[in-house]
């Protein structure tokens, strides 16, 4: 389990600075109030100059007593949780990296692309297997919390900065991730294998009375996971009438009239592959990411290789049967040139160098060759397969 630093835990019980709290009290929604008889976070946006003192007061007495005064309005203890400033420069290392959400850079839907490719590869691997899906909906209301003070302590958390944190459902999960960890050092679990050669699906024998073990019930392929299709093929519509009822709700009832059944799945397709695709290359870590590379292989920085296996109940490959139109259409700006395809990207005007020069790219000696491979001493130095004749000549 990882741990705060000395520095980090230091850094985290400083006491509170007028800016960090009226960052905080800005940073809130006006029209919203702690409760029936509270106050609206508008009234201390707008008088904050006032009653700056108490308030500052109040944290004061919270820092030093890590409990606020009685006489406190709600609107204060609201504000508490909103000062996460601090806690943003660390959580993520705290966090195991298969939790993918409430935090920066992490998506809940990161959890339902893992799933179905690593389900995808253990149905084309043909090896036995249980899948558990594990519901903690109400959760957060159940917990103990002797446990997650324990585990905050843990974390390295100090007396004053776990009181703050207590809400913090990513913390409070790492129980959960570590418990899992264990189990698999002792051998007692074994995670899914991202490899495999393509089989058919298999069956668990016994799995009747295995659940009547476990507590649970069974059932069956496809389902849904984080309200998301789970084990569906590519081609199913049926099972994305959910997601479609979600989207319907948010587009104007006019522009739903015109959409058919068709055209309300390439909506949701669409936007949604242009989503990871775009993810995939602004985001430098993220254990998704990791999935997909281990599965498909690396291309380049923008983009992991495209597979030649069935599409099967995986969804990349169909997220990147998208990304040649859709690197057509982004702009890049070239920086150190490491990262940007000379002939393939888009970083000179409006249209790709292949497509301006389509002569010139079918005779490059490297098609995928970056701008930094292509610049030498600030010369253009491209590679042809012929030498090309001089002007004039």
């Amino acid at each position: 389990m990882s741990t705060l630093s000395i520095e980090e835990k230091e850094e985290l019980e400083l006491p509170f600075t007028e800016l960090e709290i009226s960052s905080a009290l800005m940073a809130c929604a006006p029209d919203k109030a702690p409760g029936p008889d509270g106050y609206t976070m508008a009234f201390f946006q707008k008088s904050r100059c006032f009653i700056k003192d108490d308030i500052l007061a109040a944290f004061n007495f919270f820092h030093q007593n890590c409990q606020m005064v009685r006489s406190s309005n709600a609107s204060f203890i609201a504000l508490i949780p909103k000062k996460k400033e601090r806690m943003k420069k660390v959580v993520n290392s705290l966090v195991s990296g298969q939790q993918s959400a409430f935090l920066k850079n992490r998506q809940i839907t990161d959890a339902s692309l893992i799933a179905n490719e690593v389900l995808d590869r253990r149905i084309k691997s043909g090896e036995y297997g249980i899948l558990c899906k594990l519901d903690i909906e109400k959760a957060f209301d159940q917990l103990n919390w002797a446990y997650l003070v324990n585990i905050l302590k843990q974390l390295g958390f100090g007396d004053r900065s776990y009181q703050v944190q207590k809400n913090n459902w990513a913390l409070a999960m790492e129980g959960l991730s570590q418990f899992l960890a264990r189990a698999k050092e002792l051998q007692w679990i074994q995670g899914f294998q991202v490899g495999g050669n393509p089989a058919t699906t298999v069956n668990v024998a016994n799995l009747e009375e295995l659940a009547g073990i476990l507590g649970c019930k069974t059932g069956s392929l496809p389902t849904t996971y984080l309200g998301l299709p789970l084990g569906a093929s590519f081609k199913s519509s049926g099972i994305w009438n959910g997601v479609i009822e979600k989207m319907e709700k948010r587009l104007a009832t006019w522009k739903m009239q015109y959409l058919s059944m068709g055209g309300r799945l390439t909506l949701i397709s669409n936007s949604q592959k242009e989503k990871w695709l775009w993810r995939y290359g602004q985001t430098e870590v993220g254990f998704w990411r990791d999935i997909i590379k281990a599965k498909y292989g690396i291309q380049d920085h923008w983009c992991p290789m495209k597979s030649t296996e069935p599409h099967g109940v995986g969804v990349w490959k169909h997220i990147s049967s998208f990304q040649d139109n859709f690197f057509g259409e982004v702009s890049f700006k070239a920086g150190n040139g490491l990262e940007i395809r000379f002939w393939q990207d888009k970083w000179l005007g409006n249209s790709r160098l292949k497509d301006y020069f389509p002569s010139l790219f079918q005779i490059a000696s490297d098609k995928e060759a970056t701008i930094a491979q292509y610049r030498d001493n600030n010369y253009w130095t491209p590679y042809f397969q012929k030498e090309l004749s001089r002007l004039g000549d």
